[in-house]
Order: structure tokens, then sequence, then C-alpha cells
């Protein structure tokens, strides 16, 4: 025979808790507190971040710029144009 619901929950009351319950909210509020900490460095570290990110966005568009005024232009093709480059006429006079 089973033993009925009202027995069990008697039985469960009698018993001592698994876990002592009484260090969760400390336990919490210390864990809320080492992210705080964390987070506080976190922002202290965010200029100097903001900083690299800058420095290197503004040296690579600078190095960018300094590249693209040294490139050679390049002659523009045009299949139907007599003084284009790579025209069959053109071509033909390199001997």
């Amino acid at each position: 025979m089973k033993p009925s619901l009202d027995d069990l929950i008697e039985a469960l009351r009698a018993s001592p808790p698994d876990a002592d319950l009484s260090q969760i909210g400390p336990g919490a509020w210390r864990r809320i507190a080492r992210v705080r900490r964390a987070r506080s460095v976190d922002a202290w570290l965010l200029p100097a971040r903001a900083g690299a990110v800058v420095f290197a966005l503004t040296a690579g568009a600078a190095l960018g710029a300094a590249h693209a005024r040294e490139a050679a232009p390049r002659p523009e093709v045009a299949a139907f144009q007599v003084a284009s480059v790579f025209a069959p006429s053109t071509l033909l006079d390199r001997h």
C-alpha cells in the first residue's frame, strides 16, 4: 500500500533541509559587487580603447590617401577610340 500525500508531506516537514539557504542573498550581493567592480575597470579602459580605435582609423585613412596619390593613373579603356592604348592599331605599332 502506498503512503498518502499527507504522510509524505509530514515526513518532508520533519526532515532537515538539504542546504543552508540563509546565505543565498549575501552570496548574490557578493557576485553583484564583483561584476560592478569589473565593469568599473572596463569603463576606466574605455577612453584608452576609443583612442586606439580613432588612432588606427586616422592612420589607415592617412596611409590610404598617401597611397592613392602615389598610384599612377591608369588609361581609360575605350574599344572604339583611336587614341586608346589597347586599340589594335596601337598594339601593332610597337615593333
